[in-house]
C-alpha cells in the first residue's frame, strides 16, 4: 500500500470476481437442482421396482406420486394416485395431491372435483379426530 492506492494482483481480483459472480451462484444452483432432480430419479426407479413386487402398496403408491409429481410427470402420477384411492378411499391425501397435478395440467374442471372430494374426506377426518386437537367448528371459524 502507497498512500491512498492498493496494489492487488490481476489474479486475486479474477478470484473474486468469479467468486462473487451471479453466473457463478447459477452454476452452483442448476448443480445442486440437478443433483436433486437425479436423486429423485433414482428414488422414482426403486419405487418402480417395488411396485412391482407389491402392485397395490399404498405406501410405495403414494411415495411414487409425489416424486413423479416433483419431476413433473403429472399423468403418471395420477395414475398411482388413482390406484392408490381404490386401496385406501378414505385417506384424503390423495384426492389432495390428485387435485395438485390436474391443476399443474390446467385441467381445472377436475381439479375442482378432486379438490371437493379432498374436502369432503378431510372434514370426516377432522371431525372423527380432531384437527390439530380442535373440533372441525373451531378450526373453520380461525
Amino acid at each position: 500500500v502507497w498512500g491512498s492506492t492498493v496494489w492487488v494482483s490481476p489474479a486475486a481480483l479474477t478470484d473474486v470476481a468469479h467468486a462473487q459472480s451471479p453466473t457463478a451462484s447459477n452454476k452452483r444452483a442448476r448443480s445442486a437442482s440437478s443433483a436433486k432432480r437425479a436423486e429423485l430419479r433414482r428414488q422414482v426407479i426403486e419405487l418402480r421396482l417395488k411396485l412391482e413386487r407389491t402392485p397395490r402398496d399404498e405406501q410405495t403408491l403414494a411415495a411414487l406420486s409425489k416424486r413423479l409429481i416433483k419431476l413433473g410427470e403429472l399423468q403418471e402420477a395420477l395414475t398411482h394416485l388413482r390406484v392408490a384411492a381404490q386401496v385406501a378411499p378414505n385417506t384424503s391425501n390423495y384426492p389432495y395431491l390428485e387435485a395438485f397435478a390436474l391443476r399443474r395440467l390446467k385441467r381445472y374442471a377436475d381439479a375442482v372435483s378432486a379438490y371437493e372430494r379432498f374436502l369432503k374426506l378431510a372434514r370426516g377426518v377432522a371431525r372423527n379426530s380432531g384437527l390439530y386437537g380442535l373440533p372441525i367448528g373451531e378450526f373453520t371459524r380461525r
